[in-house]
């Protein structure tokens, strides 16, 4: 048996090298590159390819203001920067442009496919980094992320990198284990913490590893250096981050502050492990919904909270929800494995099959299947673990499972499952050489049983999938959404009625379909199909925060005041309850009633921006100018306006137009500066910051 496993040694059988490998590796990487730029170009017809929502909206916001020299957000970071940053430099360097960023990541993508090869050569044969290299080039999902604005373009190369690096490290006969190894690949392994900071969870065992716990004969002399300078190398990055946000931010931090909200959202009383909404929040932006989930902790705890106390607030929750309710928790834990496990791309930001397929024929064709990727891979992991070299793999199947058990800790999706792809494809595409040779040595036998184990895998794998109508009724609801956000009402109504055909109980579709017909001027039809959806869901608050935003657009007082009591009553999102109320009683010039009602909604809400900017509008006409711009600098600040986009721009003009009447230019002059980065196609902010930078008022 230790024979046939060295047949896939790198120094053993089928190795080749000079430049007929060197020619394998360039047309992997061109292959990569020319399949990425063709979908790229095909999804330029998505209405979000230029107008990204959520997540990508979050960190083009946040790009556009660094790359115009900006400060983006005051406080710690909320989420990791390393791709902002990252995509800030390919604003600069592609003069703006979202075609060049998407085809600097298509070339991210043909990186990830040379770091599969080369970390599958360092492991095996040739034969399986060419096996892994072609399924790196060619899997869709892979593809589809290098055409989005997210972590996975990124993360994704750089823990291979990391892994590459850490290769050299470790070994019982490795030369390669000096300061300079060690320290470049902590910086790899720090870069890919700034990136998705779950990697981390990872560390402590390979230090163990390099340190050469559970080795025969036992620890290896010398060891304690190498793991000190990765164990440097890694802070290397990483510190400047803490710093930043310590001196900067003035709190302690250590990269994000984003991981307690996520283990509150995967582990609470309603959890489905998919779900990725704060309980209790309304907005569909991130910033929206970061915001809120800050306000409801600040209103749970009594006070205000720093952002490290917020996601320690969260986390509390979570521990105690886990400690105090153990079937439950189980049940949640089984449930996100098999979420995790199931041959379905489990969306977050968008229908992830859907947009890959509906723009481009160069998803659809790919052979492989997650189920396919995940029995072979799965096989192969099994082949380690069973037959070895388990110690000298270790970096590779070690990290597969540190970063599986830290998503499913959390909650599943897509983009977060991504990372362990090219991981299952080189564990794959060693299990098929595997097969092959000892078919070929004559092991049929053994060669069935273990075909029959990843059979059994790939069964299950499949039995788990998704259903597929109920995706795509998402995927249309999506793509309606985005024509409707583009102005496209035509083009979205019927997308949203194939939606809500194929699912009719939907909330989502349902509001979806609501808000396009509202904008049709078919208010009858939207009127009718939020009621429909508060009798659905009457605990939802986002359902009941639609409803009331409609009969407050249709002046429809009397059910307005009857649902908000209600609402009140039953404790569903009662400060949205209280701006309705307040933007009612200021239509109806009851401007006293209206800013107490409002100045309850930021007591409930200190981070509700739609409520802190009908309470600045109310006190700058009520002539007090300096609160009203603490008001409205808070409401921009927070950005949570619920998708109101236009109350966000009027507010933006309201708060730079009093700063200047107060003569407050520096000031003035930034938060224009911001406004203008927050809606680059304003004229009115172009405008503002034009007149004052040439020092008019």
């Amino acid at each position: 048996m230790k024979d046939a496993m060295q047949m896939n040694s790198p120094t053993v059988g089928h190795g080749g090298g000079g430049s007929s490998e060197r020619w394998i590796v360039l047309g992997l990487a061109v292959l990569a590159f020319a399949l990425r730029a063709l979908y790229v170009f095909d999804l330029s017809a998505s209405p979000y390819f230029t107008a990204p929502v959520t997540d990508p909206a979050f960190h083009l916001d946040w790009a556009r203001e660094l790359a115009a020299g900006r400060e983006f957000q005051q406080g710690p970071f909320f989420r990791a920067p390393l791709y902002p940053w990252f995509l800030a430099l390919c604003l600069k360097l592609c003069g703006g442009s979202l075609m060049g960023v998407r085809l600097v990541q298509c070339g991210l993508g043909a990186a990830t496919t040379v770091l599969t090869y080369g970390v599958a050569r360092q492991l095996f044969d040739r034969r399986v980094a060419t096996l892994a290299g072609l399924g790196a080039a060619t899997y869709w999902v892979l593809i589809y992320f290098d055409g989005e604005l997210l972590l996975p373009t990124l993360s994704i190369p750089l823990n291979l990198l990391a892994l590459w690096l850490t290769l050299n490290l470790g070994g019982d006969e490795r030369g390669g284990s000096g300061p300079w190894a060690a320290a470049r690949a902590g910086v790899a392994w720090g870069l890919a913490a700034i990136t998705r900071p779950n990697v981390l969870l990872f560390m402590p065992l390979l230090a163990l590893w390099v340190l050469g716990v559970g080795r025969k004969g036992g620890r290896r002399p010398g060891s304690w250096a190498p793991c000190a300078w990765l164990t440097l190398g890694t802070l290397l990055p990483i510190l400047p981050v803490t710093a930043y946000n310590l001196f900067v931010g003035k709190d302690l931090v250590l990269i994000s502050s984003q991981a307690g909200v996520n283990l509150w959202i995967g582990n609470h009383p309603g959890a489905d492990g998919r779900t990725a909404k704060v309980p209790g929040t309304t907005s569909d932006d991130f910033l929206g919904t970061a915001g809120e989930a800050a306000g409801l902790a600040e209103l749970e705890a009594g006070h205000s909270l720093t952002p490290s106390e917020v996601s320690g607030h969260y986390t509390a929750k979570a521990l105690e929800y886990l400690t105090q309710h153990p079937l439950q928790a189980v049940g949640g834990m089984l449930n996100k494995g098999a979420l995790f496990l199931r041959d379905e791309e489990i969306s977050n930001n968008q229908p992830v099959r859907f947009f890959a397929q509906r723009f481009s024929a160069v998803t659809r064709w790919s052979p492989l299947g997650f189920s396919v990727l995940l029995a072979l891979g799965g096989l192969g992991l099994v082949l380690t673990l069973v037959h070895g070299p388990r110690r000298r793999l270790f970096p590779l199947w070690g990290f597969l499972l540190a970063y599986s058990l830290s998503v499913v800790a959390f909650f599943v999706c897509s983009r977060f499952r991504a990372p362990i792809l090219p991981l299952l494809m080189i564990l794959g595409g060693h299990a098929l050489i595997w097969l092959v040779d000892r078919w070929r040595a004559g092991s049929r036998r053994e060669c069935g049983l273990w075909t029959g184990l990843c059979l059994l895998m790939l069964t299950v794998s499949w039995t788990l999938r998704g259903d597929r109508v109920e995706a795509e009724a998402d995927g249309l609801r999506h793509l309606a959404v985005g024509h409707a956000l583009a102005g496209e009402l035509s083009l979205a109504e019927p997308l949203s009625a194939d939606s809500l055909e194929l699912a009719p109980s939907d909330p989502q579709a349902i509001l979806a379909r609501a808000g396009i017909l509202e904008g049709l001027q078919r208010f009858d039809e939207a009127g009718a199909l939020l009621e429909r959806v508060v009798r659905l869901a009457p605990s939802d608050p986002l359902a009941l925060d639609r409803w009331l935003g409609f009969l407050l657009r249709q002046k429809r007082w009397p059910e307005l005041e009857e649902h908000a009591r209600a609402g009140l009553q039953g404790g569903t999102n009662p400060q949205s309850v209280q701006y309705h109320l307040g933007a009612m009683l200021l239509v109806q010039k009851k401007v006293v009633q209206a800013q107490a009602a409002l100045e309850e909604a930021v007591r409930l809400d200190s981070r509700g921006s739609r409520s802190q900017a009908l309470l600045g509008s109310i006190l700058a006409a009520r002539g007090q100018p300096m609160r009203a711009c603490q008001v409205l600098g808070q409401a921009v600040d927070h950005g949570a306006f619920t998708n109101a986009r236009a109350q966000e721009a009027s507010t933006w003009r309201l708060l730079v137009r009093l700063l200047q009447e107060q003569q407050r230019g520096d000031e003035a002059r930034r938060r224009a500066g911001q406004w203008s980065a927050r809606f680059p196609d304003s004229p009115q902010a172009r405008a503002a910051v034009e007149r004052l930078r040439s020092g008019q008022d």
